[in-house]
């Protein structure tokens, strides 16, 4: 009869931690309180700070260096320059000389403060935009050879192939033409890139270890031997 008592007992106790530990488990199960996901808005940014571009005097060679670094201020600075009168607006006060001529008229006709920057820039495009840069691009590429830095090679070929509509494979052709025959040599041992970005990459290591080269020969140059003669 005593062992049949504790054996009721024991199975009380059991009964007991079983469901002690049923409603311990459900209560750590219970998540704490998601907080909100936290929204990145750009707009709550404050702007970059970048300088405005130099006056543009209506030199027509400068005039899509002015409007690129004019569009970096737009876009990096998007809350000053929200509206379309606020960069028109800078745009006229960033202009001198012939350039300035041709603005000043605008701001007399009446839908002036109406205008949309994109009509804007239009009407500026077709006054300030280089004539035949496209033929002038493609006489002066045919033209273009590395000869000083290789860096200043690149820039300019980057430039010029911009203004043509030419596929990646004739570029990449021209750009190797240009090179210089001591990288071009070094060039011949490499499998040639599917890009232009890569191509210029590779050329300049490989510059960059000639470079190196140079350097380790111009120091470790043997001093001649003096030989000193019997008295």
């Amino acid at each position: 009869m005593a062992q049949l008592m504790d054996l009721d007992s024991l199975t009380q106790q059991l009964l007991y931690l079983t469901e002690k530990v049923e409603s311990l488990s459900a209560a750590a199960s219970v998540s704490a309180p998601v907080s909100a996901p936290v929204i990145d808005d750009p707009a709550s940014k404050p702007d970059l700070t970048v300088s405005l571009p130099e006056r543009f005097n209506g030199d027509r060679s400068q005039f899509r260096c002015f409007m690129s670094q004019l569009r970096l201020v737009f876009m990096l600075r998007p809350t000053e320059y929200s509206s379309d009168l606020s960069k028109i607006a800078t745009f006229g006060s960033l202009l001198s000389g012939e350039a300035l001529k041709w603005f000043q008229p605008l701001m007399s006709k009446e839908d002036f403060l109406r205008q949309s920057w994109d009509d804007f820039l239009a009407e500026a495009t077709a006054m300030f935009d280089e004539p035949c840069r496209v033929e002038k691009a493609d006489a002066r590429i045919h033209d273009l050879r590395q000869t000083g830095a290789l860096a200043d090679y690149i820039s300019e070929f980057n430039s010029v192939a911009s203004v043509l509509d030419w596929s990646e494979s004739a570029l990449i052709s021209k750009f190797r033409r240009g090179l210089k025959a001591e990288i071009l040599d070094l060039l011949l041992h490499f499998d040639v890139p599917g890009s232009l970005s890569a191509l210029f990459a590779l050329v300049l290591k490989l510059d960059a270890r000639l470079d190196e080269h140079r350097s380790i020969r111009r120091h470790s140059t043997v001093p001649p031997v003096r030989r000193f003669l019997p008295l």
